[in-house]
């Protein structure tokens, strides 16, 4: 007998509290425990909410090792005992009327993880960075989204890696100095080798992973600050070889504007219709986590007809490249909103779904474009040459005038 999980591991805000002297990656996690009674012949197994019977001789099946002791100031109430051994324990904490219990062992769908989580820390060879459970006194995950599968399924359990414990750390937040150079690279390489070692270490089946097989799992550390540089300097920016690889950028400097709704929905990041960053980024992740196609040498997207294919660096030479990968464009709008009969439209709360009364519409108004005109200012030099030259011509017009006007009439005097 197996416990199918479900995780999300998400890696929070890393590479902000390093700066500040921190080594701690602290997990955050949530989850629905699971309770394991073990009696000399019989074992029962409480998985979300619900008591069963299962035979002791497959208790091999069971990763014990995964499971740790619960220790209850009382014990477990049990509602109801059936023929078919089915106990039901919704929300129970004991086990009382029966003796002989051996053993009370707890599983959390997050002891799997955190146990490899440790494990790829043991096998960094960068000293100082450690994994730490975050406080049990807090009120819960911090901001992140693993918040919105909570919403849809509060039972779903899931690991969030941040550098902080009980509260956020970075004391430049929101200010001009909150940029590229409070950001340390190395925490985000080392968060990214920590989840890389763990996510090997939970899908091999290999329980006994060598230390060389874990080594050999490794960050591009170059790669991560060229991604800095380039997605969070205007320095270099979008300008830089990396991101004209992929696409070409309007822009120099990388913009975080949300923007507004601009045509239909669509799966595919198309220019004008997407920023810069978002078109950068679903090309280079559609291509490192590509796997062969058949239509490599094809230039799409007309060959690219095969399930899972996709179109990439066509911006580059009109051409692009086909490549099989899970990567998707999600464009990401308010669940109050429609796309039909080629128009938005704006649908009516509905209270019995809560992302309706949490998700608002803001709307901008339509105006003219803004223009205008900039008249260049010459150097105080120039200003005082055409001062003089403008009061040497008044001179010289009122002398021509007063000339001209004597020899006028003179002239006439003379007639």
């Amino acid at each position: 007998m197996e416990i199918s999980q479900s995780e999300v591991v998400e890696i929070g805000s890393v590479g902000k509290g390093f700066d500040q002297g921190v080594k701690t990656l602290f997990a955050h996690t949530t989850g629905v425990r699971h309770y394991l009674f073990l009696e000399p012949s019989k074992m029962f197994l409480c998985i979300n909410g619900m008591w069963m019977h299962v035979p002791i001789s497959y208790s091999c099946q069971l990763y014990l090792s995964n499971w740790s002791p619960v220790h209850l100031s009382t014990t477990v109430a049990v509602t109801s005992l059936e023929k078919t051994m089915n106990l039901e324990c919704g929300g129970a904490r004991g086990f009382p009327g029966r003796r002989g219990v051996e053993a009370l062992l707890g599983l959390s769908a997050t002891n799997e993880t955190l146990s490899a989580l440790h494990r790829a820390q043991d096998s960094l060879e960068t000293g100082g960075i450690k994994i730490s459970n975050a406080s049990a006194s807090n009120p819960g995950i911090p901001p992140s989204s693993l918040m919105s599968f909570l919403r849809k399924n509060s039972q779903t359990s899931g690991i969030v890696l941040e550098d902080f414990d009980t509260a956020f750390i970075n004391k430049f937040y929101h200010s001009h100095l909150d940029d590229l150079s409070n950001i340390n690279s190395s925490a985000i390489v080392a968060a990214a080798s920590l989840v890389a070692r763990t996510l090997y270490i939970l899908a091999s089946d290999k329980k006994n992973l060598s230390a060389s097989a874990l080594s050999a799992i490794n960050v591009n550390a170059s790669l991560v600050d060229e991604l800095l540089g380039c997605l969070l300097s205007c320095e270099l920016g979008l300008s830089c070889e990396l991101v004209k690889d992929y696409i070409s950028p309007a822009n120099t400097c990388p913009s975080n504007y949300v923007g507004v709704i601009v045509g239909e929905p669509t799966s595919t990041p198309y220019t004008g219709y997407v920023s810069d960053v978002s078109r950068f980024v679903w090309n280079f992740l559609a291509e490192k986590t590509s796997i062969p196609s058949k239509n490599a040498s094809s230039s799409c997207p007309q060959a690219c007809n095969n399930n899972g294919e996709l179109c990439i660096k066509v911006e580059t030479d009109g051409k692009g490249v086909c490549v099989i990968s899970s990567t998707r464009y999600v464009p990401a709008y308010s669940t109050r909103l429609k796309f039909e009969s080629e128009t938005w439209n704006l649908l009516p709360r509905n209270s019995s779904e809560p992302m309706d009364l949490e998700d608002p519409v803001w709307t901008e108004s339509n105006w003219e474009m803004i223009r205008l005109r900039v008249y260049t200012v010459q150097g105080a030099a120039y200003d005082h040459l055409i001062l003089l030259l403008g009061i040497a011509v008044t001179i010289f017009a009122y002398v021509l005038i007063v000339v001209t006007r004597a020899f006028i009439t003179k002239a006439l005097k003379l007639d």
